[in-house]
């Protein structure tokens, strides 16, 4: 490994470090940041915060479907990448 892929190798690291610093504190379904309690009630009444993918498949019945309608037909064309990592220095 040169120093040049170690210097990126460590870089990615601290990088995700940053990103990810402070959120494994649990926080209540009503708090603004952080990681928040996921119980059995919350995915039951999933459809009540219909922002948040409570399981998997969002519901117990596995549905897979949002109810949101901020994307639609008319404007999915108009998406691109928000952001992406590079794995290729791990």
């Amino acid at each position: 490994m040169t120093d040049t892929e170690r210097r990126m190798r460590l870089l990615s690291l601290l990088a995700i470090a940053l990103c990810t610093a402070g959120t494994a504190a649990p926080a209540s379904a009503g708090s603004a940041g952080g990681a928040a309690t996921v119980d059995g009630a919350r995915v039951a009444a999933a459809d009540a915060e219909p922002q948040n993918w409570l399981a998997h498949g969002r519901t117990y019945d596995e549905q897979r479907f949002s109810p949101l309608t901020q994307i639609n037909d008319k404007n999915v064309k108009d998406l691109g990448i928000a952001w992406y990592f590079d794995t290729v220095y791990f």
